[in-house]
C-alpha cells in the first residue's frame, strides 16, 4: 500500500479521487482521515472521520473534531464513548466552554460549563470560581447594594469561600 513507503499525499489524492467517484466505502474514510491527521490536515481529517460514521473509532473521531473547534459535537462522541479518558475529555472541553462563557459575561453558562468540568476534574480551582460565582456575589452584594456590584475573578472566588467556612 501507498503509506507503507510514506507515500501519504499520494494515497490521500487517491482516496480523495475515489470519494469524488463515489467509490469510497466508510473505511476507507477512516483511512483517508488517518492519513490527513498524520498530515496535519485536522479539518479535512475531521470531515472524513464524519463521512465514515459508525465505522471510525469515537475517540478518533471525538479527538478530530476537538482539533477544529467542533467541541458540542465532540462532547456528545465522548459521552457516548464512557470510561477515563472520555470523562478527562469531557472535563476539559466544559472548562473551554466556561472560559468562553465567563469571558463574554455570560455568567450562569459558565458556572454550568464549570458544574460539568468539575465533575471530571475536582481540584480545578478556576472551574470551582465559575461555579460558585451566583452564591458568592450574592452573599457579597447583599451589605453592598448594588450600584457597588462585586464581580470577583474566578481565582478569588474559592478563595472567599474558604474563608467564608
Amino acid at each position: 500500500m501507498l503509506l507503507e513507503g510514506g507515500a501519504h499525499p499520494e494515497a490521500a489524492r487517491a482516496l480523495r479521487r475515489a470519494a469524488e467517484l463515489n467509490a469510497l466505502e466508510p473505511l476507507g474514510y477512516v483511512e483517508l482521515a488517518e492519513i490527513h491527521a498524520v498530515l496535519g490536515d485536522v479539518q479535512l481529517a475531521a470531515d472524513a472521520y464524519a463521512k465514515a460514521g459508525e465505522a471510525a473509532p469515537i475517540a478518533s473521531r471525538a479527538e478530530a473534531l476537538e482539533k477544529v473547534s467542533r467541541d458540542d459535537e465532540a462532547l456528545v462522541l465522548w459521552r457516548q464513548l464512557g470510561g477515563r479518558e472520555a470523562q478527562r475529555r469531557t472535563a476539559m472541553i466544559a472548562r473551554r466552554k466556561a472560559a468562553r462563557a465567563w469571558e463574554a459575561g455570560r455568567f450562569d453558562e459558565a458556572r454550568t460549563s464549570a458544574m460539568e468540568a468539575l465533575a471530571g476534574d475536582p481540584d480545578d480551582a478556576e472551574a470551582l470560581g465559575w461555579a460558585l460565582h451566583r452564591a458568592v456575589t450574592s452573599r457579597l452584594d447583599a451589605g453592598r447594594g448594588d450600584q457597588h456590584r462585586v464581580v470577583p475573578q474566578p481565582q478569588a472566588l474559592s478563595q472567599i469561600v474558604a474563608r467564608g467556612r
